[in-house]
């Protein structure tokens, strides 16, 4: 977190009082010190939302951040003066912080950490070096405090950054996002079902096409095939009987090649149940057919020329 801008805040002081000087340990010094605490607190948180990264929906209401910082409960305990000027009202202070922080900030932080895959929030002080315990945020804070000449307010500063508040930032911005990103959790996954039932209707389209297509493929083999045999039948009956004896032990051996040689072929385009292994072996068997029609024609010729 970025430094805390000093905050000026009004204060009573003691009516009875009749120089303008303050304590470091005095109400109204710790008013001041925990009141521009809070306040730089919701800046920074606003801050940090208004540069966050655009992945997450951020747009965080500004009373939203205000009415969360509130419920945090910032003391100062064990104070002590650690430089004080007899020529000047100012004071430097030191003190125990205590940022104490409700439980369902906490759990709601955690649950974004969570949907972020990242550690509970104690794992993360205890890697940030801050004292966590019981939901209460502790470390030290240096501050310092002045009243103006008339002694009607007060100013106050803190020194450097605070790891405490830092974290204590953290925890509000992370409780905050948690219904953004369970939305953004929930959106991505009805998005992503959603492209799973349109891609497995796209496959289902894909596979009924191919299976018709199959099916076009078979019926064209089987009607490929009848024409072939049709085709061989003519040349072999087209011959006398000695020529189809003597031919016929070779036709045989021939019948069964083609069966055996079309079934090993069709294998490679799937099981004997497929569509697409029957078509094949009937493309098969169709070319296996013609070529021996060819041969059988050929034969005859021979065999009527003689």
């Amino acid at each position: 977190m970025k430094k805390l801008v000093p905050l000026l805040l009004v204060a009573s002081l003691a009516a009875c009082s009749q120089k303008q000087e303050i304590a470091c340990n005095g109400d109204d010094a710790k008013s001041v010190v925990t009141s521009m605490l809070k306040d730089g607190l919701v800046k920074q948180i606003t801050s940090d939302f208004a540069n966050a990264n655009a992945n997450v929906n951020t747009n965080i209401d500004g009373a939203l951040i205000r009415a969360t910082v509130e419920k945090i409960a910032i003391s100062l305990g064990d104070v002590l003066t650690t430089k004080s000027d007899p020529n000047s009202t100012k004071k430097f202070c030191q003190s125990t912080l205590k940022l104490a922080v409700p439980a369902d900030i906490v759990s709601n932080a955690d649950a974004t950490r969570s949907l972020l895959s990242l550690n509970g929030s104690h794992q993360a002080a205890l890697q940030a070096g801050v004292e966590f315990d019981a939901n209460a945020i502790k470390s030290s804070l240096d501050y310092s405090v002045q009243p103006t000449d008339d002694g009607k307010k007060i100013y106050a500063s803190t020194e450097g950054n605070n790891a405490a508040v830092t974290f204590a930032a953290t925890l509000v911005e992370q409780s905050l996002l948690k219904s953004a990103l369970e939305k953004q959790k929930a959106d991505q996954a009805l998005q992503q079902q959603q492209q799973a039932i349109q891609a497995q209707q796209q496959q289902a389209e894909i596979a009924q096409a191919q299976a018709a297509e199959a099916q076009a493929e078979l019926q064209k083999a089987q009607a490929d095939i009848k024409t072939a045999n049709d085709a061989i039948n003519v040349v072999w009956n087209a011959g006398g009987k000695e020529w189809r004896q003597s031919l016929l032990p070779e036709q045989r051996l021939w019948l069964a090649k083609r069966e055996n040689d079309c079934k090993i072929r069709a294998l490679d385009s799937g099981a004997p149940d497929t569509v697409a292994f029957q078509a094949n072996k009937l493309n098969c068997m169709v070319q296996m057919t013609n070529d021996r029609t060819q041969t059988l024609r050929a034969s005859l010729q021979q065999n009527l020329g003689q």
